[in-house]
């Protein structure tokens, strides 16, 4: 395995961290959507998806978001775990027509020095060109890394004082802590919750830069009243329906919502909690591959019920079982331990999505698509955000547009949706 030691990497995240272009929650739209639709080198994840099946547990995406930095505009290979990651990085290098280029701090083969900035391995597809193209190799806990350093490290723009960063080389309180997440994230992804998280405090650094940093507390408070807000305005009024709770298109609708899917992307607007829900999630046993990309292969193998869902800009779709209350209840009694509970930034995590949302299969004799919805928390009716009764109020009708991605995608995968019922959520 070849290392890459290169003070350049680290100069150029540096001047990165200092951006803060990661602090709103307003849709991609416009010529940064352009920008991130054109970094998704759709045919780069082809041949990827083709090497790396979601049957064998990975998931291939798309980047974090174009030229904010080299690293995070990659597409990204995220494996199982930690051993199916080993596993992909061993193949890689027995493969003559595959170059690992940079590896990880948990390091594969050797040790040396290796940028604070990064984790994980990136890796060379073949080419003719001997200069392209790359992408990420990363098991989840490296991901997570990911997520945390873009997500809580642009606050040093607020703080600068905190940490002076002439060069990535230095041993500084950043490093060290940065360290301690890549580790502590390793050794939750390896099964062992005894460890202590780190504190960015102890590190003498802002509580910002927390792993678990704390969030905003639910706008409207009670799980029950938030559903009944839902409720409230679930009423479709748009210039084609007025009034109703749901609608089944015609062909001629159909075609408008392909054509009107509006060009932009929406990044998780409840963000701040994606560190404690993960942390959650794998503390009682969740497993990444319950989730799963939707081909025409997958959609006939649906059973009866509901689905959570989300589309990334790269067209792909993203599916998990919606568990009923009932359900989760007999396998928490069964177990003696709380179920674990994905959601929609679950499915591309720390990827803007097109749309998300629900649909419902009845799979008697055969699977077919009985009902959709563009609704999820996570992506445009966020709880711990000031804008949620604008979201619910005011753009609900919007979102129904996003749906267009949805059927278009489906069209491209060769999956009827006759008779759809769509609803807002």
């Amino acid at each position: 395995m070849k290392y890459l030691r290169s003070l350049a990497t680290g100069c150029l995240l540096a001047a990165w961290l200092f951006a803060s272009a990661f602090a709103q929650v307003e849709p991609i739209s416009g010529a940064a959507f352009d920008q991130l639709a054109a970094a998704q080198q759709l045919d780069l994840q082809r041949e990827l998806r083709a090497r790396f099946p979601d049957s064998q547990g990975y998931l291939v995406t798309g980047p974090f978001a174009p030229a904010s930095h080299p690293l995070l505009s990659h597409v990204r290979v995220i494996c199982a775990d930690h051993e199916t990651w080993h596993e992909a990085v061993k193949s890689l290098d027995a493969d003559s027509l595959w170059h690992t280029w940079v590896s990880g701090p948990d390091g594969l083969e050797g040790t040396g020095w290796w940028p604070v900035w990064y984790i994980g391995a990136l890796c060379r597809a073949p080419s003719q060109n001997p200069l392209g193209p790359l992408f990420l190799l990363l098991t989840h806990s490296h991901n997570l890394w990911y997520i945390w350093a873009r997500d809580s490290l642009r606050s040093l723009d607020r703080t600068p004082t905190v940490i002076n960063i002439p060069g990535p080389h230095l041993d500084t309180p950043l490093k060290q802590y940065a360290q301690q997440v890549a580790s502590y994230l390793g050794f939750l992804e390896r099964g062992d919750a005894e460890v202590n998280e780190p504190h960015a405090v102890d590190y003498d650094l802002d509580e910002s830069l927390d792993l678990y940093a704390p969030h905003a507390d639910y706008v409207i408070q009670g799980y029950a009243n938030y559903k009944a807000y839902l409720r409230e305005h679930a009423d479709i009024d748009t210039d084609f329906a007025h009034g109703i709770l749901g609608f089944i298109p015609t062909d001629s609708l159909l075609h408008a919502f392909k054509a009107n899917a509006p060009h932009m992307a929406f990044p998780n607007k409840e963000q701040a909690a994606l560190q404690h829900e993960f942390k959650k999630f794998f503390d009682r046993g969740g497993d990444m591959r319950t989730m799963h990309t939707l081909t025409a292969e997958t959609f006939a193998s649906l059973q009866t019920g509901e689905y959570f869902w989300g589309m990334n800009v790269a067209g792909q779709i993203r599916f998990g079982r919606e568990l009923l209350r009932e359900e989760v209840e007999r396998i928490e009694a069964e177990t003696g331990r709380k179920a674990p509970r994905a959601n929609h930034a679950f499915l591309f995590p720390g990827e803007p999505l097109l749309t998300a949302g629900a649909f419902w299969i009845e799979a008697d004799p055969e699977p077919r698509l009985a009902e959709i919805t563009a609704g999820s928390g996570h992506y445009f009716y966020s709880n711990i955000q000031p804008t949620i009764r604008e979201d619910i109020a005011q753009r609900s009708n919007e979102y129904i547009w996003t749906l267009g991605h949805f059927f278009g995608a489906l069209d491209a995968l060769g999956i009827a949706f006759d008779n759809v019922l769509i609803r807002k959520y």
